[in-house]
């Protein structure tokens, strides 16, 4: 029996419902012809006759437009042209995970078969586990693609939020649909490679580095099914630090009459196109300016329009390059706007990463 071929799914085994996916099968070994089976026998081999490219024999196999019936174990096998008779054998099997719409229909008991690698002159045959095998489980070695979007997207905030310094605490917290009980986290801006679940909703990032800066998504899942939901919306983790505070003022001044419009400036002494605002105990996103002259000294102008009461708070503002997105400056000396009539604002902690800082809960988009 040949050695087995490698199979992989690109952009991601993890597809949004609707979304396709390419699953590739190569080998180094001589050319011929690549066979795609799904686990169950109930399609037929897909077939392709292998091309060379980047120093290997593959093909290429496309599935989609993605629904929950494309959500179960792939192998591949590789067939030479020198000996068309005998199938190498199986790859590591693969499991697409489709996430996005209505949930799945229930699987039946028997749960998985297996291909195995056949004799000359033989397709695959297939082995369906007896009663002490558990349909579903996730055997060493199997690689899960998942199908995400089987159910509603979660929600996903952070606590105490973002900007935050470095060895700072932070804990982005998955809240999902009732009945939910496993949750995965995945980073970066595509779909994610695969998604590793857990019972807590609640991931733990601190003492946080500037390396947990990014953006993250959630997902949730029910412990009876492979399906995972729909992403949740990205948030933002900010990580403050990277380089000098910039100095935020008010303009006309710090207090402004009922119904007037102020400008919250915030200027850097260094390069920045990139500036945020956040206000002590907002609850969303700071937020977030680009401008298009980046060279030092830079600066940027947030306007509050009509201010009334709600305006009333104490304002920071950070600055950064998007060439580093997630990098932000140290915070800026704490700002304190009021609204004639009002009295001042009790003191407070103005160290900048507590639980009171503003904007922390959201995505900064």
């Amino acid at each position: 029996v040949y050695p087995a071929p490698a199979l992989s799914a690109q952009p991601s085994p993890v597809v949004a419902a609707g979304g396709n996916v390419t699953l590739t099968c190569s080998s180094r070994d001589t050319a011929g012809t690549f066979y795609l089976l799904k686990e169950g026998g109930a399609d037929p081999p897909r077939q392709r006759n292998a091309s060379f490219l980047e120093g290997r024999h593959q093909a290429l196999f496309p599935v989609g437009p993605a629904n929950p019936s494309h959500e179960v174990t792939y192998r591949c096998y590789h067939e030479s042209q020198t000996d068309p008779y005998v199938w190498s054998a199986p790859s590591t099997p693969l499991r697409l995970e489709v996430t996005g719409e209505a949930a799945p229909a229930a699987r039946p008991p028997a749960g998985l078969s297996l291909s195995l690698c056949p004799g000359r002159g033989a397709g695959p045959v297939t082995w369906t586990p007896g009663p002490g095998h558990r349909a579903g489980h996730r055997e060493g070695g199997e690689n899960r693609a998942a199908v995400a979007g089987a159910y509603g997207e979660p929600s996903l905030w952070a606590e105490p939020g973002a900007p935050v310094l470095p060895g700072g605490s932070l804990t982005l917290r998955c809240g999902a649909q009732a009945g939910f009980g496993r949750f995965a986290l995945a980073r970066g801006e595509g779909p994610p490679r695969r998604l590793d679940g857990q019972r807590s909703p609640d991931f733990p990032l601190g003492p946080v580095s500037r390396t947990h800066g990014g953006r993250y998504r959630c997902y949730g899942g029910r412990n009876l099914s492979h399906a995972w939901s729909a992403p949740s919306a990205p948030l933002d983790v900010l990580i403050a630090g990277a380089h000098e505070k910039p100095s935020l003022s008010a303009l006309p001044g710090p207090v402004a009459s009922p119904g007037e419009n102020v400008t919250l400036r915030c200027r850097s002494a260094e390069r920045a196109d990139t500036f945020y605002l956040s206000k002590e105990g907002a609850p969303g996103p700071p937020q977030r300016l680009r401008v298009q002259d980046a060279a030092a000294p830079s600066q940027a102008r947030f306007t509050l329009s009509a201010v009334g009461p709600a305006h009333r708070g104490t304002y920071r503002c950070y600055s950064s390059h998007s060439s580093v997105p997630f990098a932000l400056s140290l915070p800026s000396e704490p700002l304190e706007l009021r609204v004639s009539g009002e009295a001042p604002l009790l003191s407070r902690d103005h160290s900048g990463s507590g639980p009171g800082s503003p904007g922390l809960g959201g995505p900064s988009l």
